[in-house]
């Protein structure tokens, strides 16, 4: 069922500017291939893993990251180790993904997979004691929603919000049943 939800989702173009729609209108897959240096965010190649990654980045939905912004000084930066689809280990450290509740039956083995052996910066979140964390400029906490990961917590912002009804409306994830 993920596979064919996958399907219609690539088969829906994105506007001429190869940028996804914005995340008021129609949701496009970003995962199509862009040519070489098409966008900063853009999520390269996957390294080789035993299953497909079947993890979908929801469309780009603000500007691209300061490259060189200095991080603060609770940030944490390293390898991620997925406990579930709501808390991760980066850097030693364990940390709670901002605006996400953990589900049974949350695809930590997908994350995981999406996340690879790439980076993640994790910065505290302004008024909670959860992290926002991102790996190639791409907020986790909008990825695991988006997919069906979790649920959106209280707190979570109105984008976070938006992808988890989209994992709901496509019946993605935990909203299968």
């Amino acid at each position: 069922m993920a596979v064919l939800a996958a399907g219609l989702v690539l088969d829906r173009s994105a506007p001429e500017s190869g940028r996804p729609a914005a995340p008021t209108a129609s949701r496009t897959d970003s995962r199509a291939e862009a040519p070489s240096g098409a966008a900063p965010n853009a999520r390269p190649a996957a390294p080789p893993a035993s299953a497909p990654d079947t993890v979908t980045p929801p469309p780009e939905t603000g500007g691209d990251p300061e490259p060189d912004a200095p991080l603060p000084p609770n940030a944490v930066t390293g390898q991620a180790q997925v406990i579930d689809t709501a808390t991760l280990k980066v850097g030693g450290k364990v940390v709670h993904l901002f605006g996400v509740e953990w589900v049974r039956g949350g695809q930590a083995e997908e994350l995981a997979r999406y996340i690879g052996n790439r980076s993640v910066t994790c910065q505290p979140a302004p008024g909670s004691a959860n992290m926002n964390c991102l790996v190639d400029g791409r907020d986790l906490s909008e990825v695991v929603l988006f997919n069906g990961g979790g649920r959106a917590a209280p707190e979570a912002s109105p984008e976070l919000v938006a992808a988890e009804d989209h994992a709901r409306s496509e019946r993605l994830g935990v909203w299968k049943r």
